[in-house]
C-alpha cells in the first residue's frame, strides 16, 4: 500500500516537473520572441503537437515517456 502511494506521488511529481519545464520553455520563448516566432519554433510546435496524445496515456506511461525519449535520442547519436 505504502509503495503504491509512493509510486503515485513520484509519478505526480514527475508530471508536475514536466509541466513546469513546458511552462518555462513557453515563457522563455515568449520573452525573447513574439507570438509569431513562438509558432515558428519547430521544437515547441512538436511538443505542443504531442500533448494531446500524452493526455491519453496512463500515469505510468507518461512517467516512463521522458526516459524512453532520452534512451532513443542518445541511441540515435
Amino acid at each position: 500500500m505504502y509503495c503504491e502511494e509512493s509510486e503515485q506521488n513520484v509519478r505526480e511529481d514527475m508530471l508536475e516537473i514536466e509541466r513546469k519545464k513546458l511552462r518555462l520553455m513557453e515563457k522563455r520563448l515568449t520573452q525573447t520572441d513574439n507570438a509569431d516566432n513562438l509558432n515558428k519554433d519547430e521544437d515547441y510546435m512538436f511538443f505542443k503537437s504531442v500533448l494531446p496524445a500524452m493526455k491519453k496515456l496512463s500515469d505510468l506511461q507518461r512517467f516512463q515517456l521522458p526516459g524512453k525519449i532520452n534512451d532513443r535520442s542518445y541511441g540515435a547519436q
